[in-house]
C-alpha cells in the first residue's frame, strides 16, 4: 500500500514538468543603460542538479552573468554560480545575498515565446549585505501551474556616484509604477513590458532595468510554439 507521502511525491512528479535532473532555463535579457555607453546583456541559467524526494526537495543551481557590449568589445561585471536546497513546490531560488520577499499576487503575463500564463508575481528585494538599506529589487514571475519562473525583472543601481538616498525614491517609484503596469497589463495581458519601460518617466524602468526571458529550456510545456 501507498503511503500519503509517497502519493504527494508521485503526483508532484507529475504536476512539474521540470522535475528530473538536467532540466534548465536559460534567461537573456538586454538593455542600454544610459548614459552608460553600449548594451548591457545579464544572463541567468536555471539547472535541476539533484533531486531528494525521500525528503521533498530539488537541488537548484543558478548561474549569472552580466556584460557590457560597446561596439565589438565585451567588458564583463562578473560571473557567479549558487546552488541549494529547495523545497519541492516552493517559489524560491538560491540567492547569495539577503533577498527580502515583499509581496506576492497572481497576474496574466505575455511570455515571450511561449504565451500569456497566469503567474504568481513575487517582488523581491535585494538588501545590502553589511548595510540594512535596499540595492536593488526583482520580479518573478512564476507559472501558477507548473511553479517555475517563466520572466524576471531585475532593477539595480549601475550609476556608483548616485547617492544611496536618490537611488532609493528612485527604486520606491518604479515598484510603484511597476504595480500599475502589471494591473494594466492584467487587464490586457497581450502586451508586453518592453515598450511600457522605454516610454517611462522613471529613470529605474527606463535606464536600470532588464527583462530577462527564457531563451532556452527542455522543460516539456515551457518550449516555445
Amino acid at each position: 500500500m501507498i503511503d500519503s507521502k509517497e502519493e504527494d511525491v508521485s503526483k508532484k512528479i507529475v504536476k512539474y514538468p521540470w522535475l528530473f535532473k538536467g532540466a534548465y532555463a536559460t534567461y537573456i535579457g538586454t538593455n542600454q543603460m544610459k548614459p552608460a555607453p553600449g548594451d548591457f546583456v545579464a544572463t541567468v541559467k536555471i539547472d535541476v542538479e539533484d533531486i531528494d524526494l525521500a525528503n521533498n526537495r530539488v537541488k537548484l543551481g543558478v548561474s549569472t552573468s552580466m556584460v557590457q557590449r560597446i561596439w565589438k568589445l565585451t567588458k564583463k561585471f562578473g560571473e557567479k554560480k549558487i546552488d541549494g536546497w529547495i523545497n519541492i513546490g516552493e517559489r524560491m531560488l538560491p540567492s547569495a545575498t539577503p533577498v527580502k520577499l515583499e509581496s506576492e499576487y497572481e497576474g496574466f503575463i505575455n511570455v515571450r515565446g511561449i504565451g500569456v500564463r497566469k503567474c504568481y508575481i513575487r517582488q523581491l528585494l535585494d538588501m545590502h549585505p553589511r548595510k540594512n538599506i535596499v540595492s536593488g529589487a526583482e520580479l518573478d514571475f512564476w507559472d501558477k501551474e507548473f511553479n517555475w519562473p517563466l520572466q524576471s525583472i531585475i532593477m539595480f543601481q549601475y550609476k556608483t556616484k548616485t547617492p544611496e538616498s536618490v537611488w532609493a525614491n528612485a527604486l520606491t517609484g518604479a515598484l510603484n509604477d511597476m504595480s500599475k503596469i502589471i494591473k494594466a497589463l492584467d487587464d490586457d495581458p497581450s502586451k508586453t513590458y518592453d515598450n511600457l519601460f522605454k516610454r517611462s518617466e522613471n529613470m529605474v524602468l527606463r535606464d536600470a532595468s532588464i527583462i530577462l526571458n527564457i531563451t532556452e529550456t527542455n522543460i516539456p510545456g515551457l518550449k516555445a510554439p
